[in-house]
């Protein structure tokens, strides 16, 4: 009898550290029957967004900050700051498939875009902590994996970029964005 519990009790502790393993980000579910990937593949559809731009500009030799902050709710993004403040319609699909393509449809104002290419993990198949989306003609785009579970995925993005067009512009983009599971296409 005693052996038999001990024998118990060794195989729940071995098999919560291997379910429990499944655990990558810190906001991720405890417990997880699916592994990474099989709960990052499928079709998400954006749920919300909040955040900051910073524009830094320096057409006229005296440089110019512009700050705005970002939110997504109910289909309405909203950029405001600065005196200044847009909204628009906006729906977006991202779909996460297994031979690592992914497709995202995005719809402002009811015009539609498609963007293609393939996905990776960023850190390498094991520690699977961000999430890269390469295209041909862009850059990556990169994304910290902040929840991921079988019906919400919660990506923080932060990029720096500059650039040379009518004159120095420097910009920092800081958000985070939720999507929830609509099917595993």
């Amino acid at each position: 009898m005693k052996t038999q519990l001990q024998t118990t009790i060794l195989f729940s502790l071995i098999l919560l550290l291997i379910v429990g393993g499944c655990r990558r980000g810190e906001d991720d579910p405890r417990i997880s029957l699916r592994s990474r990937d099989g709960r990052l593949t499928g079709t998400w559809e954006l749920e919300s967004a909040t955040g900051s731009i910073v524009e830094v500009s320096n057409d006229t030799g005296v440089p110019v900050t512009m700050s705005s902050t970002i939110t997504y709710s109910g289909g309405q993004w909203r950029q405001s700051g600065n005196g200044f403040s847009v909204s628009y319609n906006y729906t977006e699909r991202l779909s996460l498939e297994e031979d690592q393509s992914y497709l995202v449809v995005a719809s402002r104002d009811n015009t539609e875009d498609r963007l293609e290419g393939y996905w990776s993990w960023e850190n390498g198949r094991k520690n699977k902590t961000g999430l890269t989306l390469h295209r041909q003609d862009a850059p990556p785009v990169f994304s910290e994996i902040v929840r991921l579970s079988a019906s919400e995925l919660v990506l923080r993005q932060q990029a720096a970029s500059s650039s040379e067009g009518y004159g120095p512009l420097d910009s920092s983009k800081d958000y985070d964005v939720t999507f929830y599971y609509l099917n595993a296409d």
